[in-house]
């Protein structure tokens, strides 16, 4: 086992005992994980809601472009932080309404994050349904949270997508490979 994986292991059992919160996890993860915050919509100090200017007065490294989704234009920052975890940063009216990341060390409070476990999240929410994202290669897990946890979709059935039941044979050991913060709770 991993150093990271034994730490996220002892922290996941830490804080299901004490209730502690993303930031806490952050601190006694050390520099190795930066905090997803599941309630507040936030990586690290970034959070949903938070204006363009609040958003550049943190001074993360980052790069514009402009993306075009379901025929509007937005803007988008790509960011660095502390040259550990890059995030997309999707911004809607001048506010940001989205972060996503790759990254494996931005974790949630409950230890979850990139390279989870369709199982280990299982144990911290309902599974509702797998929904199939709009450009077809991601499966999202809706946590009730504000994060979306994303899987290929090629990891499970197509009869499994968008409808779920309970008798469908799920690849439980399926791992995340992108994470969504919105913001605002997500349902199946």
């Amino acid at each position: 086992m991993t150093k990271l994986a034994t730490i996220l292991l002892v922290c996941v059992c830490a804080s299901a005992c004490r209730n502690i919160s993303a930031d806490e996890v952050a601190d006694e993860l050390g520099s190795e994980v930066y905090a997803v915050d599941s309630n507040a919509g936030c990586i690290a100090k970034i959070c949903t809601g938070m204006s363009e200017a609040q958003f550049l007065a943190l001074q993360y490294p980052s790069s514009k472009r402009m993306v075009f989704l379901e025929g509007d234009e937005y803007l988008v920052m790509n960011t660095l932080i502390e040259d550990a975890v890059s995030v997309e940063v999707l911004f809607d009216s001048g506010k940001v309404e989205r972060l996503s990341t790759r990254s494996n060390r931005a974790r949630d409070e409950h230890g979850n994050g990139v390279g989870s476990t369709l199982s280990d999240l299982k144990r911290t929410y309902t599974l509702e349904a797998l929904l199939l994202d709009q450009g077809g290669e991601l499966v999202n897990f809706a946590s009730g949270t504000t994060v979306v946890y994303q899987f290929n979709s090629g990891d499970f059935p197509s009869e499994c997508i968008d409808v779920y039941k309970p008798d469908c044979q799920l690849n439980e050991q399926a791992e995340v490979v992108r994470i969504v913060v919105h913001s605002g709770p997500t349902r199946g």
